[in-house]
């Protein structure tokens, strides 16, 4: 097998990462770089992400997991010790059930006229004639609203939850940062202090939103501490917002570089269902999912030993010509279409169902709301993000 050097810090890799993925799927799809075992397949993906003995609990990682930066804090420490996206079974699984019950069909269900009423608030807000930025503007405001609308979080603190969010979703980078983690510290320690407040006084107070929920099957269960409950509150508050955020803003970006896709799409509107999967295939919004091993285990002839990283390659498994016809090629009616972009096995994405109807919502009311939507190519810019790619603006012109 031919050597192949990789770093996420190569500039190339973080301009368009496709073509340097292609070459690390095809020349040593087991790679061992500085991060860990970085794993390109999509058959390898799917099979690491089933196998019970590879885990999400970085703190068990022998080779520098996510806690490597922070050991000793109790902030960011604190927050990962009781975050279900972090753990493994039984602690995993007791806090997925409850967490769950937020998130069934028919609760999802519910939420639609809700997210329907936010997507026509904002349209509203655009121009009907003239130039806006579709990150800014629309896509990073839907899903953060509806979040936020859907725990009953007063607006006034919209933006505040956000600034937090933002922080913490540093963290989760490959590349992340002394500062960076420092800074999210600082905004676990304030969240924290904020959620306490609300939850107590929700207990006094009930509502009907997603935290009322939540606190009432906890009351019945007693199936998570204080701490947990706030922890998790906050992982569906990050994961609630930053990956819908990039379906919608990486699917419009990609609809708008292909004006066949598109132009089919206005055509047949009832194609959003394939074109939302296809949105999350041809540019995953987040492209890395760890794993450590409790014992040696082999894959792709490599041997891959206990408590050593594994960074499952979601964007390289996406556009595995084994599973996928053209994978460069974006096409709307791509079916069936297995990608791997909310994970897989029992760390399956617990908010795909939202993600999927915000995403089919956001983009059928704008193509409908516009006649035309012309893109600006001076001010599409992406993220400096390696795991959760999306983009910082997307300038449009609009005409309803």
């Amino acid at each position: 097998m031919e050597n192949v050097s990789f770093s996420f810090l190569d500039p190339e890799y973080r301009r368009n990462p496709h073509p340097i993925l292609h070459r690390l799927r095809e020349l040593d799809p087991v790679h061992k770089n500085r991060a860990g075992w970085l794993i390109t397949r999509h058959a390898d993906v799917v099979q690491l992400q089933r196998d019970p003995r590879c885990g999400r609990d970085l703190r068990k990682s022998t080779t520098g997991g996510l806690t490597a930066l922070y050991p000793d804090r109790k902030g960011l420490g604190e927050m990962i010790a009781s975050m279900m996206f972090h753990l493994d079974p039984p602690d995993h699984t007791r806090m997925r059930k409850l967490m769950a019950y937020a998130f069934t069909p028919r609760a999802i269900e519910q939420m639609e006229p809700q997210i329907e009423q936010v997507t026509v608030e904002l349209l509203d807000t655009l121009p009907t004639d003239g130039t806006a930025d579709l990150i800014r503007n629309f896509a990073r405001p839907l899903p953060v609203t509806v979040i936020c609308a859907i725990m009953d979080v007063p607006r006034a603190d919209f933006a505040r939850v956000e600034a937090w969010t933002d922080a913490l979703i540093e963290h989760l980078e490959v590349t992340a940062t002394p500062e960076q983690i420092g800074a999210a510290d600082q905004a676990y320690f304030d969240f924290k202090a904020y959620l306490a407040e609300f939850i107590a006084a929700r207990r006094k107070a009930p509502g009907n939103g997603l935290v009322d929920r939540l606190i009432a099957a906890e009351r019945e269960t007693e199936a998570l501490s204080p701490t947990e409950l706030i922890a998790n509150i906050i992982l569906l508050l990050i994961g609630g917002h930053e990956t819908t955020t990039n379906l919608i803003g990486n699917g419009m970006l990609a609809l708008l570089e292909h004006p066949d896709q598109l132009a089919l799409l206005r055509d047949k509107p009832d194609l959003i269902t394939t074109a939302v999967e296809e949105f999350l295939r041809y540019e995953s919004p987040a492209n890395t999912n760890a794993r450590c091993p409790s014992e040696d285990i082999e894959i792709g002839g490599k041997l891959i030993k206990k408590g050593e990283r594994i960074l499952c390659m979601l964007g390289a498994a996406n556009r595995d010509p084994e599973v996928f016809a053209k994978p460069d090629t974006f096409d709307i009616t791509r079916d069936p279409n297995p990608h791997v972009s909310f994970g897989g096995g029992p760390h399956f994405c617990i908010g795909a169902h939202l993600a999927r109807l915000e995403g089919r919502i956001g983009v059928r009311r704008l193509l409908e709301r516009y006649r035309t939507i012309d893109l600006v190519p001076a001010r599409v810019k992406w993220r400096d993000r390696i795991n959760l790619r999306g983009l910082a603006e997307l300038g449009v012109k609009l005409r309803a």
